[in-house]
């Protein structure tokens, strides 16, 4: 989405302060991206250092008088003042912007989450598959961002018995997302609203066998000699690939963590 621009002539105000300047814009719909950020900076007039996460509420007077909120629920990442301008500088984004840097050495283990692991688990068999929708809900939960009611739902699994999220659990849910077909984004509620990227097709036209004059390859290119399928690697870390980790054995509360320095 294109950036955009906050306009002080649509007289601006926040809970902050009197807007100067600003510019908020959301994350393009891109592959491999499923989460959404919005973020930018608004300049406010005066000197001021809220705490990072503080929230700025945006308010425009529309033409006539009408007042309406900016559509994003804001938190304050950064603040810079400038004496010399007497003005704050203020470095801004939804949640997910907020919370995307947070990392914790974490492993998710399919065993932890019995109710979501839809494997039988009879004669000690051990469960070798992730839902991917517990994962993103496990990310999201670490993060303390909520998802809306009525979002579509992430109906597929890996056939791992774990996956390590100390990449960062919005890295891993973001691409979760965007392997499921979706794309997530904070709204003006403050909860995690996902939509679909592409939309179903509706019944429309088509040919029939008996409307078709001739079929013809273009080119008529000629048959190959040999076909070479290649298998690429997973993209989810699991504990085999992690080398900062150990296998969870049985009875153990929690992972096991290597600083790996020996």
């Amino acid at each position: 989405m294109p950036a955009a621009p906050v306009d002080v002539r649509a007289q601006v105000f926040s809970n902050l302060g009197p807007v100067i300047s600003g510019q908020l814009s959301d994350d393009p719909i891109a592959p491999g991206v499923g989460l959404l950020r919005t973020q930018g900076e608004v300049v406010i007039s005066g000197l001021i250092q809220p705490a990072k996460g503080s929230e700025l509420l945006l308010g425009v007077r529309l033409p006539g008088g009408k007042l309406t909120r900016f559509p994003r629920r804001l938190r304050v990442i950064k603040a810079d003042s400038d004496p010399i301008e007497n003005e704050t500088t203020l470095t801004v984004g939804c949640l997910l912007a907020l919370k995307w840097d947070l990392v914790q050495p974490e492993i998710y283990y399919a065993t932890d989450y019995p109710a979501w692991t839809p494997v039988d688990t009879a004669a000690g068999s051990t469960p070798n598959i992730c839902l991917l929708s517990s994962v993103v809900a496990v990310a999201l939960d670490r993060c303390g961002i909520t998802q809306a009611t009525g979002n579509p739902e992430i109906t597929f699994a890996k056939a791992v018995a774990s996956i390590d999220l100390s990449g960062g659990y919005l890295e891993i849910a973001s691409r979760i997302i965007a392997e499921a077909g979706l794309y997530g984004f904070i709204d003006a509620s403050e909860k995690l609203r996902l939509r679909r990227v592409l939309v179903p097709a509706t019944k429309g036209p088509f040919l029939t066998i008996n409307e078709l004059l001739t079929i013809e390859a273009i080119g008529n290119p000629s048959p190959p000699e040999e076909i070479t399928i290649s298998y690429g690697q997973s993209i989810w870390p699991t504990v085999e690939t992690s080398p900062n980790y150990k296998p969870k054995t049985p009875g153990e509360e929690s992972y096991t963590w290597n600083a790996g320095t020996g």
